[in-house]
């Protein structure tokens, strides 16, 4: 019977082909030398006097309405609602003591409209924007 043929020695495999890394990212100056942002101003800052259990009669004086996150606590919704209020188009904010609804805080433009419709609410505190220091 014949004998078996001898198998091929195999051949040795190529080398596997070298990655070349990327090229590094390029930076334009333009990016390098874009100004930092700039904090507000003292003048610019916003002091609020804050009267609590008070609020504004609804739809007496113009009022923009927002609500804050589900989870948010009358601290954390309050803070959201003095960022929202920019003098001297806003004047006057009211917030809900206990925030998780589509109205948890009002807005106001008019100062006078506001003096005149504040009446006592357990529900809500007002925050009245005070005069910028001088």
């Amino acid at each position: 019977s014949p004998s078996p043929s001898p198998s091929p020695s195999p051949s040795p495999s190529p080398p596997p082909p070298t990655m070349t890394p990327p090229d590094p990212p390029t930076f334009t100056p333009a990016l390098l030398l874009s100004p930092l942002p700039t904090l507000p101003s003292p003048a610019q800052l916003v002091a609020f006097e804050n009267t609590a259990s008070t609020f504004v009669s609804w739809g007496k004086c113009e009022q923009s309405v927002f609500s804050c996150d589900d989870q948010s606590s009358h601290t954390v919704c309050a803070a959201q609602a003095k960022i929202e209020c920019h003098p001297p188009m806003c004047v006057a904010v009211a917030v809900r003591n206990v925030p998780g609804h589509s109205d948890d805080f009002v807005l106001y433009t008019a100062a006078d409209c506001v003096a005149k419709q504040s009446y006592t609410d357990q529900s809500w505190t007002l925050y009245k924007v005070l005069p910028p220091l001088a």
